[in-house]
């Protein structure tokens, strides 16, 4: 896979993450995203054109970042009910690390 490839595939997969979490619908349950999200990232496996893996890498970012919004709200209440707002920081670093592990691969 070429660089520019791989380049475009990172620019989707960010530019649908940026777009759906701007566009949350309340419809949807946790669990329905998260089978999404898994659907999509393991369908990239069975794409057979770079359009279709650039295509399942954009839905599947949506899906991504639907799940991130809604488990950091779930988090969130959660730490702020038990009055343990400052773990906070520890769920994010979950994904900081997640995102520097990738990089450095």
């Amino acid at each position: 896979m070429s660089v520019t490839l791989r380049s475009w595939i990172a620019v989707a997969h960010a530019a649908m993450s940026r777009l759906s979490s701007s566009t949350l619908s309340k419809a949807e349950s946790m669990r329905e995203i998260c089978c999404r999200s898994v659907w999509f990232n393991a369908a990239m496996a069975a794409a057979s054109s770079p359009a279709a893996f650039l295509m399942l890498r954009f839905v599947g970012g949506g899906a991504s970042a639907f799940v991130l919004v809604f488990a950091s709200a779930l988090v969130l209440d959660g730490l702020s009910a038990a009055g343990r707002p400052q773990l906070s920081a520890v769920h994010f670093a979950g994904v900081g690390t997640g995102i520097a592990a990738s990089a450095a691969l």
